[in-house]
């Protein structure tokens, strides 16, 4: 009785096995569904399935490419033509379509990108890095075409005659620029964008304020430069904010340098005999303004020349004997609001400094030391004494 039992839960197990099979082997069904048609006689569509192995989908890539698409689109077999259910339809295209992404991931069939031209993007990017130069391609290079809603491909990327000779014209402008060679006068307006909103701080311009415009122009060379502007006026020709009271109008203008080329310039400075540790009015020396901007390789630097760490600015006179908190290098790189310039942190600076003070045995001290509380926009101010 055991043993039948035994043998009967076998074939029931056996049972539910086989029909739960429902990845059959592609070859019988593409000769019982497909080969009448597609074989080497009847060359239909140009399709020899009989000589195709499905197990080695590799050797004829692009023709079983073919296969999965008519399949995944129920294009084959043709209307009339006898066909397999549904499951067994599914997991043939399957079986074809995973022999595929094998064969893909084994041996990856990638052409070689055709010549091409840069676009307008990646030629402003070789020029930053080739020379230094932050440029408006826009200024020197016509619009690039673009093929599938892309302007970086093989396609929208052609040269013609007039393109040349627009990257010549670029080439001797940006050499001259590059070199400090542009000596001839030139005019650049930049405008704001008439829907442009002047009620909200602008990205990049100081908090507090509002409205306005941001602006990075590149000086070619030395020499005399007028700076001028003209009002925002609204849609009926009024000026923008006119009749607003306790306003006042700010222009500032910062010349900026990139790391490396401040960091070559006070090389230079040094070795004409500059004094390292000399400050101007204000107590600040050259160490104060390396670790406000965050310049870190510019602080090692002077550092390693013999800048004194320890140096304090003058602070800020309130009268009546009473200043702010005398200021370390240190503390500057923790941030320090300028007139209307927020304050910055320049944590990896911060780290820096503290790390080369603790290494030269000079204590740290951060904003607050002496008051027992962090710095805020409000001056921390020391008892007269």
């Amino acid at each position: 009785m055991k043993r039948l039992l035994f043998l009967a839960g076998t074939i029931i197990f056996a049972g539910l096995s086989f029909g739960q099979n429902t990845n059959p082997a592609p070859r019988p069904l593409i000769d019982q569904y497909c080969v009448t048609c597609h074989n080497q006689r009847a060359k239909t569509a140009g399709l020899m399935l009989d000589k195709m192995d499905p197990a080695h989908v590799a050797q004829d890539r692009e023709a079983w490419e073919k296969v999965v698409r008519k399949l995944r689109a129920g294009m084959m077999p043709p209307q009339g033509m006898p066909r397999p259910n549904d499951a067994t339809y599914e997991a043939l295209t399957v079986a074809l379509e995973n022999e595929l992404d094998r064969a893909a991931a084994q041996k990856p069939k990638l052409s070689t990108p055709g010549m091409h031209r840069l676009n307008r993007t990646e030629y402003a990017n070789a020029i930053r890095e080739l020379v230094g130069l932050g440029i408006d391609p826009a200024v020197y290079l016509p619009a690039d075409d673009s093929s599938y809603g892309f302007d970086n491909v093989e396609s929208g990327l052609q040269v013609s005659p007039a393109l040349v000779e627009g990257y010549v014209s670029a080439a001797a402008k940006l050499s001259r620029v590059a070199l400090g060679h542009e000596t001839a006068p030139g005019r650049k307006i930049y405008y704001t964008r008439e829907d442009y909103s002047q009620e909200d701080q602008v990205e990049g311009l100081p908090f507090g304020t509002r409205g306005g415009l941001l602006v990075r122009h590149y000086f070619p060379s030395d020499g005399e430069y007028i700076i001028s502007w003209v009002p925002v006026r609204n849609t009926v020709g009024a000026l923008y904010g006119g009749d607003s009271e306790n306003e006042q109008i700010d222009l500032s203008v910062t010349f900026q340098y990139s790391e490396d080329e401040t960091l070559e310039l006070v090389k230079l400075l040094l070795d004409f005999g500059a004094g390292i540790n000399s400050a101007n009015e204000d107590g600040l020396t050259a160490l104060h303004g390396a670790a406000y901007k965050g310049a870190n390789k510019v602080v090692e630097l002077l550092v390693s020349r013999g800048a004194d760490l320890t140096a304090r600015d003058k602070g800020k006179d309130y009268g009546f004997g009473v200043t702010s908190f005398r200021m370390t290098p240190l503390n500057w790189a923790e941030g320090v609001p300028i007139g209307m310039s927020s304050a910055i942190r320049h944590d990896e600076t911060v780290k820096l400094i503290a790390r080369l003070m603790e290494e030269r045995g000079i204590p740290v001290e951060y904003h607050g030391t002496f008051t027992g509380r962090k710095f805020t926009d409000a001056p921390i101010i020391e008892e007269p004494r």
